[in-house]
């Protein structure tokens, strides 16, 4: 299971890119640091811009600003000329797969360090939500399932995954009209799976299969 998520090829560009002269370590979190990640032009925050696309080096600074944040235990694994597929590779296979409940509990200290027995615990789609959301790798998208700008997303700089084709699949209470915004992910199971509109499908099974390849052929 998890996310059936399309990068694209920008994405997969962001994603392989290399990432070098980032100082883990300096953990000052001062005026000067924080007007490197800004608009020089505008001054405008470079985790929320939307008006032009990063270049490579804000993309490199913002990488090393959120390396240095150290969310889920990964900055000791970082190494000069890493990308950030690179790095959640290193995250995903360090460890081995282990139960949250009894080694986290026991070790609270282990996740963020090299010799303690740390561990992975973590579904693949939060893994690809927290390295796209987190490391840049998508344009910030400030809109709700409406498409109009949300207050509540417009400064949260880690909403960058996109709905397919504004598909939303956490709409809300299922009302008339959050069904209809849910769109392509309202093609769940065989009764609901209609190629001559659907784009994806979900929970379909083998006989559905090979009906659509059949009919597509």
């Amino acid at each position: 299971g998890g996310f059936g998520t399309i990068f694209t090829r920008r994405s997969m560009e962001r994603f392989l890119h290399p990432i070098h002269s980032c100082n883990i370590n300096n953990n000052n979190n001062n005026s000067t640091d924080d007007d490197l990640l800004l608009d020089p032009k505008t001054m405008a925050s470079l985790k929320t811009m939307r008006y032009r696309e990063l270049t490579n080096n804000e993309f490199e600074r913002l990488i090393c600003s959120k390396i240095r944040e150290d969310r889920v235990g990964e900055a000791f694994l970082f190494r000069s000329g890493m990308s950030v597929v690179d790095l959640m590779y290193k995250y995903v296979t360090h460890w081995n797969y282990v139960n949250a409940q009894n080694e986290w509990k026991q070790n609270p200290k282990g996740i963020h360090s090299n010799t303690g027995p740390g561990g992975f615990c973590l579904h693949a789609d939060w893994v690809i939500g927290y390295f796209v959301n987190h490391y840049y790798l998508s344009t910030h998208d400030n809109n709700g399932h409406d498409n109009r700008v949300n207050q509540f997303y417009k400064d949260n700089p880690e909403h960058r995954l996109h709905g397919y084709n504004g598909s939303e699949f956490y709409a809300g209470r299922h009302t008339a009209a959050n069904i209809l915004s849910m769109k392509q992910c309202n093609n769940d199971y065989d009764q609901n799976c209609n190629p001559s509109t659907a784009h994806f499908c979900h929970h379909v099974s083998a006989s559905k299969m090979r009906e659509l390849s059949t009919n597509t052929m």
